[in-house]
């Protein structure tokens, strides 16, 4: 049986940014307010997870430096999308 990735590694991604094979980059924020980085390729139905070396969901504690760390190091990837945690599932502090 055949089971298909779901994750994506930094030198998986960066080739196929090089093959021009990514339709969405789409970033979302996890409940403790860091950042993932999720990833559809053209020719596949389900997303994707940038992970480490070791096998983690990448994460950063800052969009900016996301950002940052996309624009030098995947140039134009084409669409990007932010998903935001439920401000619901948060607890707010007064």
């Amino acid at each position: 049986m055949h089971t298909i990735q779901q994750y994506i590694t930094e030198a998986e991604l960066l080739l196929a940014i090089q093959y021009r094979a990514i339709k969405r980059l789409r970033i979302e924020e996890t409940e403790n307010e860091s950042y993932i980085t999720h990833v559809l390729l053209t020719k596949e139905e389900d997303e994707k997870t940038l992970i480490t070396q070791r096998k983690h969901p990448r994460e950063w504690a800052s969009l900016d430096r996301l950002i940052k760390h996309i624009r030098n190091n995947y140039g134009n990837v084409g669409t990007i999308t932010l998903t935001l945690s439920n401000s619901d599932s948060r607890q707010q502090t007064e």
